[in-house]
C-alpha cells in the first residue's frame, strides 16, 4: 500500500475534510481579530458568525438537552450595533436580562467583552440564560412520566423553549444560588409546569411520547 505522505490530502478522510473545510466569515466590517488580539495576546477568538451557533456560550450541564441551531441567534436578536466614528460596525451591544440591566457588551464576532469567567481567559459569545432554570422543567417532566418516556425532541423543546430564555452577562448568569432538584421553590416548580403545558399544546397532538 502507498504510503501517504504528510502534506497529502485524502478527500474521503473526514479528518482531512475538517481540515480543509473553510470556516464561514462575518458580513461587513468587523474589528478583526489581529486588533483585538493586541489587546491581550493570550485571547483565543472562537465565536465566528451570529447564525453559526459554535456554542461556546453553553455550559456543560450532563443530561441537558443540547440547543437548537438558532438559539443563541434568537435569543440575542435585538444587538444593538457599536459604530466607530467612520461609521464601521466594531461589536454590539445587548441590555442584561438576567439581573443587572447594563450592556453587554460584544466585539465584532459577537464575544462578550469584560469578562474574567471564560474558561482559558478565551473570549466567547453571552450565555442564553433561563428564565425558569432547566433543573425545575426536567424534574417536573420526570414526576409527569410515571412509567413512560416523553420524547427526545419534547424534552429539546421544553428545555429551550424561547418565551424562557433571555440574554445575559456570564459573570450575571454565573452568579447566586444555583437551583437543584432538592431545593427547587413552589414558585419554580409552578412555572415549570406551565411552561410544559404551553409545550404540550404546541405540539398540537403530535406524539410527544417515546
Amino acid at each position: 500500500m502507498r504510503k501517504r505522505k504528510v502534506d497529502e490530502i485524502d478527500p474521503n478522510n473526514i479528518i482531512d475534510q475538517e481540515r480543509t473545510r473553510k470556516k464561514p466569515t462575518p458580513s461587513g466590517s468587523f474589528a478583526t481579530e489581529t486588533s483585538i488580539k493586541a489587546i491581550d495576546p493570550n485571547i483565543d477568538v472562537l465565536a465566528v458568525t451570529r447564525t453559526q451557533d459554535d456554542l461556546d456560550w453553553l455550559p456543560v450541564e450532563p443530561g441537558r438537552p443540547s440547543p437548537f441551531p438558532t438559539t443563541w441567534s434568537q435569543t440575542y436578536a435585538g444587538l444593538v450595533p457599536v459604530k466607530d466614528p467612520s461609521g464601521t460596525v466594531t461589536g454590539f451591544k445587548l441590555k442584561c436580562q438576567e439581573g443587572c440591566a447594563s450592556w453587554i457588551h460584544m466585539d465584532g464576532k459577537y464575544c462578550e467583552l469584560g469578562e474574567t469567567t471564560a474558561p482559558n481567559r478565551r473570549l466567547q459569545k453571552p450565555p442564553v440564560c433561563h428564565d425558569t432554570p432547566w433543573v425545575a422543567i426536567r424534574e417536573m417532566l420526570n414526576a409527569r412520566e410515571n412509567g413512560k418516556k416523553f420524547t427526545e425532541d419534547f424534552r429539546r423543546h421544553a428545555c429551550w423553549h424561547q418565551s424562557n430564555l433571555r440574554p445575559g452577562h456570564s459573570t450575571c448568569n454565573s452568579s447566586g444560588q444555583k437551583a437543584m432538584a432538592s431545593n427547587l421553590t413552589g414558585p419554580e416548580k409552578s412555572a415549570a409546569n406551565s411552561l410544559i403545558n404551553r409545550v404540550i399544546k404546541e405540539f398540537n397532538g403530535k406524539n410527544i411520547w417515546k
